[in-house]
């Protein structure tokens, strides 16, 4: 499932290259943002 979705990230990088630091940062801003909910959804839970 991670791999999936870090390959369809990765799909933009290949079509525009001019464009390629700002979809990278973007992107990861977006599985920073993911991780840091789900690690604090996992401390909630427990």
């Amino acid at each position: 499932m991670t791999l999936k979705l870090i390959n369809f990230i990765n799909m933009p990088y290949n079509i525009s290259g001019d464009q390629l630091p700002i979809l990278k940062t973007t992107c990861n801003i977006i599985i920073f943002s993911i991780v840091i909910i789900h690690v604090a959804h996992i401390l909630a839970v427990n």
